[in-house]
């Protein structure tokens, strides 16, 4: 990206080349004052770059979109926070709803736009509904994806619905599930599959237990 902001030539060759990037964990934290752009590499541990709206917002879209560009190998770790504003206590669940909608239509729209889904192991959302986690998961590579992690925008968010998310293939395939500070109330055979889960749920019945045990024992063979 130094290199590319160079000189024409520079910028022209890797462009044509695009190199493969070196990066092996992306983190985006997004709030109303600022969005920030975290990453580890194989060759510097960790870098944080700040952009403040509406500023800076265009030059992280863009730096955003030649990292996205270049990074051809599989990450560790790919993580989206949407921060919620400091007056989220007094907000209603609408406003809420549709605080970070332009931040996800906008990376949404980013990971369509690769010729091939990005490729990582672990996905981290730190969301608060599910047409967010809807926004990033299925442009996950559903064949490298091997973890999901779920936490709230809002700490002890009651319930959190996931019956379209259940449905993708990238939930169907991962091994391991983490959802906290959410209920879940999808039925127990939609998280049979996973090798590891961790879920809340408000209560369960005898056959369900019965269920579980089952697939446990299935696992254990």
């Amino acid at each position: 990206m130094f290199l590319r902001k160079t000189c024409r030539d520079f910028r022209n060759f890797i462009d044509e080349v695009v190199p493969s990037s070196s990066i092996i964990r992306l983190g985006l934290t997004a709030n109303e004052e600022r969005i920030e752009l975290e990453f580890e590499d194989s060759i510097v541990e960790f870098r944080r770059v700040k952009y403040y709206e509406p500023d800076q917002e265009s030059a992280f879209w863009k730096d955003l979109e030649i990292i996205l560009k270049h990074q051809k190998s599989v990450l560790k770790h790919f993580n989206v926070n949407l921060e919620p504003p400091i007056d989220h206590q007094t907000l209603g669940k609408s406003i809420l709803a549709n605080f970070h909608s332009g931040f996800l239509d906008k990376l949404q729209n980013l990971l369509r736009s690769r010729k091939i889904p990005l490729k990582s192991a672990t996905l981290e959302l730190e969301i608060g509904y599910q047409n967010e986690i809807m926004s990033v998961l299925p442009n996950i590579d559903s064949e490298k994806l091997e973890k999901i992690l779920i936490y709230p925008v809002i700490p002890h968010m009651p319930v959190i619905k996931l019956d379209r998310v259940a449905e993708t293939d990238q939930w169907k395939r991962a091994k391991e599930l983490g959802i906290a500070n959410f209920m879940v109330e999808e039925p127990l055979e939609k998280f049979a599959h996973f090798e590891r889960c961790r879920i809340c749920v408000d209560t369960i019945s005898l056959e369900s237990l019965r269920q579980l045990k089952e697939v446990c024992e299935n696992f254990e063979n």
